[in-house]
Formats: C-alpha cells, sequence, structure tokens
C-alpha cells in the first residue's frame, strides 16, 4: 500500500512469509524449480520517496534496526538503487529522488526483504510518475530485478511455480495472527540451495493449488506440506531446530515452520492473545533474538 504525506510518498514493504516450499526440479542452467505458497505479513520495512523533477543526485538514507548493517553493503547493489535506475531508463522521464530506508527487517532471514522493498520502491517511484507504468509493465520490470519481485508488488497471497516468477493468486487465504523468531544469524540463500543440491534429495510433487473456506483447513492443508530447505538449514544454523520445537509448544500454535532458506522461523496461532503470550515466552527463553508479532495477510488499513 501507498500513501501520501507531507514529506512525499510512503510505503510499507510487508515481510515475505513462505508458508511451503517444495523443490520439484532442476533446470539445465541450474535454478531450483519450486512450488510455494506465500503470504505477507504487516511486520515491514518502511519507504518514504520525495520527488524532484530535475536530474540532480539521487540520495539514500538508511535507518532503523539493522539500517547500519545495511549500509556496510555497496548501495549500487541494493536494490532499491537498482529499481530508482531501472524505472527512470524505461520511463526516460527527468527526475531524482530522496529516499528513506527503515530497515526494521533482519537481514539474509528468508523473509523477503531486499525484494519487498524492491517492489515497494517500484510501486512507489511508479505513482510520482507523470506517466505511470501499467500493472504489467511493472511486473516485467520486478522481473529483471530478481524472481521474487514480481511476486511482492501487491503483497497478496500466492501460489508460485518456476523458478519463481509464475504466479497464481491464492484469493482465500485467511487472516491468521503470527509470531516471527530470528536467530540474528545470517544465512545465504545460494548456500541453502547448495546444500541441498550436495545432499542429493529427492524432489518433491509440486502443490496442488486448493480454494478453501476456513482456516482450520488451511492449517490441516499446510501441515500436509513441508519447506524443503528445513534440513539444509539446520545444518548451517543448528538453532533454527529449537526455535521452531520452542514454537510448537506454546500455546495456540496451530503451524510452527522456517520461512524460506531461514534463518526466520514463524508459528501461526488460534488468536492474537495466543500469540502474545507466546511472544513472551519465546522471548524469555531467547532475549537476544529478534522477535516480532503481527498479523499474516492483514488486510491494508
Amino acid at each position: 500500500m501507498v500513501w501520501r504525506d507531507v514529506n512525499g510518498y510512503v510505503a510499507h514493504a510487508r515481510s515475505k512469509i513462505n508458508l511451503a516450499l517444495h523443490v520439484v526440479g532442476r533446470t539445465s542452467n541450474g535454478y531450483h524449480q519450486l512450488s510455494s505458497l506465500v503470504a505477507f505479513c504487516d511486520i515491514a520495512d518502511e519507504l518514504s520517496v520525495k520527488f524532484n523533477e530535475s536530474l540532480g543526485k539521487d540520495r539514500y538514507h538508511i535507518e532503523g534496526p539493522f539500517g547500519q548493517l545495511l549500509s556496510q553493503e555497496p548501495m549500487e547493489s541494493n536494490l532499491i538503487v537498482k529499481a530508482v535506475c531501472l524505472l527512470r531508463q524505461k520511463t526516460k522521464e527527468t527526475f531524482s529522488v530522496d529516499v528513506t530506508l527503515s530497515k526494521n527487517l533482519p537481514l539474509a532471514s528468508g523473509i523477503g526483504g531486499g525484494s519487498t522493498d524492491a517492489a515497494a520502491m517500484l510501486n512507489l517511484l511508479n505513482r510520482g510518475l507523470k506517466k505511470p507504468c501499467l500493472p504489467e509493465e511493472l511486473a516485467e520490470l520486478a522481473l529483471t530485478l530478481g524472481a521474487d519481485v514480481p511476486m511482492c508488488l501487491d503483497a497478496q497471497p500466492k501460489w508460485i511455480s518456476g523458478i519463481g516468477e509464475v504466479i497464481a493468486f491464492c484469493a482465500s487465504f485467511p487472516e491468521f495472527p503470527i509470531l516471527l523468531v530470528n536467530p540474528l544469524m545470517p544465512l545465504s540463500t545460494p548456500q541453502v540451495f547448495k546444500c541441498y543440491k550436495e545432499s542429493n534429495a529427492p524432489f518433491d510433487v509440486p502443490l496442488e493449488p486448493v480454494n478453501l473456506r476456513h482456516p482450520e483447513e488451511w492449517v490441516d492443508w499446510l501441515k500436509s506440506a513441508r519447506n524443503a530447505l528445513y534440513s539444509s538449514a539446520i545444518q548451517m544454523c543448528p538453532i533454527v531446530a529449537h526455535v521452531i520445537h520452542t514454537l510448537e509448544n506454546t500455546s495456540g500454535n496451530l503451524l510452527a515452520r522456517l520461512s524460506g532458506s531461514g534463518a526466520t522461523c514463524f508459528g501461526i496461532y488460534d488468536s492474537v492473545k495466543s500469540a502474545a503470550d507466546a511472544a513472551d515466552k519465546v522471548t524469555a527463553k531467547y532475549p537476544d533474538f529478534w522477535i516480532r508479532r503481527g498479523l499474516l495477510n492483514a488486510k491494508a488499513s
């Protein structure tokens, strides 16, 4: 969701939660073929953009709990910078931007922070253009930034296949209270996939999209699926297994799982109170971890 305030355009880049992830094959050039269900959570980074209708120097300010860590990486490799350059090149419009990113999500954490930031950046820029891109044009640009970026443009639940670029909407997925836990140990997605490949694990069957009506039906369906990267992730970060066990044993927990390549774990709950109580319990056990609660598939306010 993008809105305008006195300082320009603002958007929340919601965290992307990989609820189920099957690896179903491998392409001839080495990419893993995936079948997954993703939804988005209101625990998010925040981006704001001020437009200048002249081609001056773009300015980027990174703040927030993980801002200093992100600032240590070269800015030219950041997807929000690439998004600005890409849209300016595509539209031929003359503008410069003053961007503030509040980095609230951990880096390399399996919840799509870089991809959701890039998608939010494209949405923000598009709102400020004299001639905005059509949705299909914006999706094409997003794909050039990464296979995960197009699915993040509207932050709605989706069935994902291919290498992440084949998208089908999942309109019936409900809202759930959710708890995110990250041990603040970055996990490299390429390294987790490398570990998975070296394990010679058999490929999964593709997920069959379903259209379910009730939350309890979705929980049962999710329990029938899995995260195929879990075994590889816990080889590299064993504490993940302990976190998931802790979440599973909190009152009101419906499902506990690793998101994507990790190391963020999530628990979905039967009520907001259960999620709050679980947050207290997990915080007491792991006081140095990043622990946040929110709503999965929360409706935009």
